[in-house]
């Protein structure tokens, strides 16, 4: 689809096995069902895993430029293939990957020239807040994200890393900025949220146990120790000093009256 000199795009899918990109010193881990887009006039090294299947095409920069004048912001970001236009996009590829060969020589630019079409779609549909941005605005996307998913036990630095298309590490150097961790933002968010209804009459009704866990805590004695270190107070007796003890919980819940 291209000439040996021209600058490309290349899209990697993986269908089997693994491979670890290195671009601009991030690094990418792809496993199937995902892929990713490099340019060929950055400096980029592979590592394979084994059993590693993969399907690659290559893309005039010029084309996917003129469809997707952004496309730069998608290099060095991995996608999952799972469904919508993503899922839809690495079907075609697994079809033309498979079959191109048996077209007639006069379709097959059409064939192509829609390729591109298709791919610039599926990237425009990616939506993650760290698409292509300064640090300091991909930060607050990723700080946003967290947000959203404080409720989930599963989150933790490499889920944010995933869903926000960045690396582990990229991950780390933006919250170094910020002079903290991921990690320690995650669970000061969370801690926030519980001192927060600890003390909120709308959940009253709710055991220090529920909070914890409405808020992504696995287990309330671990939430109490982590609570009462950075508060100097336990939750319980957090919650007291607010003004709401068992007898103000269960009058809120309609337990007495």
């Amino acid at each position: 689809m291209a000439q040996d000199s021209e600058a490309l795009y290349n899209l990697i899918y993986i269908a089997e096995g693994s491979i670890c990109l290195a671009i601009d010193g991030e690094e990418l881990t792809l496993n199937p069902g995902s892929f990713a887009l490099w340019d060929s006039a950055r400096p980029m090294t592979f590592i394979t895993g084994a059993g590693l299947r993969q399907i690659t095409l290559a893309v005039p920069q010029r084309e996917l430029l003129l469809a997707l004048p952004r496309a730069g912001e998608f290099v060095g970001r991995r996608f999952a293939a799972t469904s919508g236009l993503s899922r839809l996009f690495v079907d075609h590829l697994i079809s033309l990957d498979a079959r191109f060969g048996e077209l007639p020589r006069g379709n097959a630019g059409h064939v192509l020239h829609a390729s591109v079409e298709l791919l610039a779609s599926t990237l425009s549909a990616q939506a993650e807040p760290c698409a292509g941005r300064s640090g300091k605005i991909v930060l607050q996307g990723v700080m946003a994200y967290i947000g959203r998913h404080l409720d989930d036990p599963e989150l933790d630095t490499r889920r944010v890393a995933s869903d926000c298309g960045i690396t582990e590490r990229h991950l780390h150097r933006l919250f170094e900025r910020a002079d903290t961790t991921a990690a320690a933002w995650i669970r000061r968010q969370r801690l926030d949220r519980c001192r927060r209804d600890l003390r909120a009459a709308e959940t009253a009704h709710l055991s220090i146990t529920q909070i914890a866990y409405r808020w992504g805590f696995g287990d309330s004695s671990s939430f109490s120790k982590i609570f009462k270190r950075e508060f100097a107070s336990s939750p319980k007796d957090y919650r007291a000093a607010g003004g709401f003890s068992s007898q103000a919980r269960r009058a809120s819940s309609g337990w007495a009256t």
